[in-house]
């Protein structure tokens, strides 16, 4: 009697149910709704195959060298539905990896069978190491200032746990109740970035609401094997805390905001002190700018600062340009995000500079406390101003000459107005090279009574801007007219 003859030619059996190959995972992964379910296993076609009543054909099916299924056939063969076969769930109730083999017999006694496909049972779910199996953050209470600390983003750690495989995934969720409910995100864990860290993003935490939250996850293996993990609580304060940014306030000035005053002597004895509001609201990570005055503006300047509370002294030489005038006051924050937040405006105004000037109006003119008119007419009556402290080239100047005409009506005539200091005038004074522009005009002199006494009055406009106080900068000159 001859034996049957065994080979090893035919390709391996297809599970259409099987999940793809992962690189480095587990061949033929199951999935796990379908372990208590029949499995589809196909047989390809072999190359010699014309079964007969006279030629018949046997194909049986293993799992795991276990005969699962089997089916003769004795007619030519439709692959799409005669080579379909289904394996029982309950001989593969096992958790592993098996082979699932077919072989053929035909009637010439030969068996032939195929190389194997590798299939996957997973009955486990995922399990953590240790007690602790809920999400690891590096704050109990999590704000706005820590979200702007950290790129708007609240990261968590995954906990420990056996056997990670790939296709693992990990679905995490944020709500206000224990019950998971909001999904803040999903990945396969071996995507996630940084490497087992979720993260939960601020616009979600913010929607989210203000309170007590809840965060939780599942973990899934490929197979679909599930393990929920324990709740974790924290204080979500996640808004913009409102940015209170009073006005700035200046030491040792009257009023507050808008409306401070400081006298000149007082600025320029003590020096003019900014504070930031003890309450201003800043927070870690803010820069601060203040500015005094506008761009742009004679004597503007910018100061960083760091923290509610901080004083800045301007300089004297930003302090000139403003006296007489009012010079505003303002600060802004930029956070870490460059968002700028713009404090409630202020305003100072610096009064009596006279007191600091202390330079009276001359005129080589007079003499004896009077002024010949012929001499005036003649020769012409200039003004003439020392130097004085703060001068500056750019400052501008303007004369009044005031007194009673011959009828006794009030006389007030400008002359010199927007008259600009120079570089030189500031070594040797106004009015010294005695420049027309500066003599007293002759139909001012002419319209004031005779023996009548006048006065010329000049004002300082510190910043150039022709900007003038509402009293004479200067002590005035004072005399009596004569013919």
């Amino acid at each position: 009697m001859q034996m049957a003859r065994t080979t090893w030619l035919l390709e391996p059996p297809s599970v259409p149910e099987a999940l793809a190959d992962l690189p480095g995972g587990d061949p033929g992964v199951l999935p796990q709704h379908l372990i208590d379910e029949p499995l589809r296993v196909v047989v390809p076609i072999w190359e010699v195959s014309n079964p007969s009543p006279f030629n018949p054909a046997l194909v049986e099916v293993y799992w795991h060298g276990i005969l699962a299924d089997t089916k003769t056939f004795t007619a030519p063969l439709d692959p799409d539905r005669d080579l379909v076969f289904l394996i029982p769930p309950d001989i593969r109730l096992k958790h592993g990896t098996f082979d699932v083999t077919y072989s053929v017999r035909i009637a010439a006694g030969d068996t032939v069978h195929s190389t194997s496909r590798q299939i996957t049972v997973d009955l486990f779910p995922p399990a953590f190491t240790s007690a602790g199996r809920v999400l690891i953050f590096d704050v109990a209470s999590v704000t706005d200032d820590y979200l702007q600390a950290n790129g708007d983003v609240l990261m968590a750690r995954l906990p420990a746990y056996r056997t990670p495989s790939p296709g693992d995934e990990v679905v995490w969720y944020w709500d206000s109740t224990p019950s998971a409910g909001r999904q803040a995100g999903q990945a396969r864990v071996a995507d996630l970035v940084p490497p087992g860290k979720v993260s939960f993003s601020g616009q979600l935490l913010r929607d989210a609401g203000e309170g007590t939250r809840y965060a939780q996850f599942v973990l899934k293996d490929y197979a679909g094997n599930e393990v929920w993990s324990g709740v974790a609580e924290l204080d979500s304060r996640p808004l913009p805390v409102p940015r209170v940014l009073p006005a700035l306030s200046v030491l040792n000035a009257s009023g507050a905001g808008m409306s401070q005053s400081l006298t000149a002597l007082s600025a320029f004895n003590q020096g003019v002190t900014l504070k930031v509001p003890d309450n201003a609201v800043l927070k870690p990570g803010d820069r601060g700018v203040i500015r005094w005055g506008e761009a742009g503006q004679p004597g503007f300047r910018e100061q960083p600062f760091g923290q509610a509370g901080e004083t800045w002294v301007v300089p004297p030489d930003s302090v000139a340009p403003f006296l007489d005038n009012q010079v505003a006051l303002s600060y802004r924050v930029i956070d870490v995000q460059f968002r700028e937040y713009h404090a409630a405006p202020g305003q100072l105004r610096l009064t009596q500079a006279a007191s600091l000037i202390n330079r009276s109006v001359q005129c080589d003119l007079v003499e004896a406390g009077a002024l010949s008119l012929r001499a005036a007419l003649d020769r012409g009556a200039v003004v003439k101003l020392a130097p004085w402290s703060l001068m500056q080239p750019g400052q501008t100047l303007k004369f009044v000459v005031s007194g009673v005409s011959a009828n006794l009506q009030p006389v007030n005539h400008t002359f010199a107005e927007g008259w600009v200091v120079t570089q030189e005038q500031c070594v040797y004074g106004v009015g010294f090279d005695d420049d027309p522009c500066l003599h007293i005009p002759a139909q001012a002199l002419q319209s004031l009574r005779i023996n009548e006494v006048f006065q010329v009055d000049a004002y300082l406009s510190f910043n150039g801007s022709g900007q003038w106080a509402a009293t004479p900068t200067f002590k005035k000159l004072q005399a009596t007219l004569r013919r």
